[in-house]
């Protein structure tokens, strides 16, 4: 179970996430690369999952999907046209589409991408939504909204106060959500390595 948290603030995207890992009655707290939730490539797109391990590690496995378009910022129109085909084709080939008779195929995760100032949240059922404040995704995401909204509401100045913004929401998931734990990873859109908390 996860949850990743992202808020716009300062003219980028700010992010975090827990790093529990859970299979069956068992959990742990996973700080290696292969279990991150929020991945950053090259290009300063950041990419958070939830959902099955498995597809994640798939999706984040291939930084080539993650491309910009020739101007450099990240679009809409850019994720669904490049992004989004090239995730369900490698959903497709690892036959990890779920079919439920009646329903929309499904991803096996749902994802947030952001790079610079641009979130967009990519749901199990392929739509790509603009985020223009913040996004919580994963289990321990309605608990994270009242923390969120009121980070929203407040002129936050510096990159040490949206971080503990951050942490405090995740730590509210934590207190309500069995399959939430710390450490706690946090990054943003400017920055290239990621901050560990409890």
């Amino acid at each position: 179970m996860s949850v990743i948290v992202a808020i716009k603030k300062n003219d980028k995207i700010y992010m975090g996430t827990d790093t529990q890992v859970s299979c069956g009655s068992r959990k742990w707290g996973a700080l290696n690369e292969e279990n991150r939730k929020i991945r950053r490539f090259e290009n300063g797109i950041l990419l958070g999952a939830v959902g099955s391990q498995r597809g994640a590690m798939l999706v984040s496995s291939h930084p080539e999907i993650f491309t910009l378009p020739e101007d450099g910022r990240l679009t809409k129109e850019h994720v669904v046209t490049k992004i989004v085909p090239e995730i369900t084709k490698l959903f497709r080939e690892a036959d990890q589409i779920e079919r439920n008779k009646g329903r929309i195929p499904r991803w096996p995760c749902t994802f947030l991408l952001a790079h610079g100032d641009t979130l967009f949240e990519i749901t199990r059922e392929r739509a790509v939504i603009s985020i223009h404040h913040f996004s919580s995704i994963g289990i321990g995401c309605l608990a994270t909204f009242s923390a969120l909204m009121k980070m929203d509401g407040e002129t936050l100045c510096d990159d040490d106060a949206v971080n503990e913004g951050l942490l405090k929401a995740l730590r509210i998931s934590a207190v309500h959500l069995q399959g939430i734990g710390a450490p706690y990873f946090l990054i943003d859109t400017e920055r290239k390595e990621f901050q560990i908390a409890d």
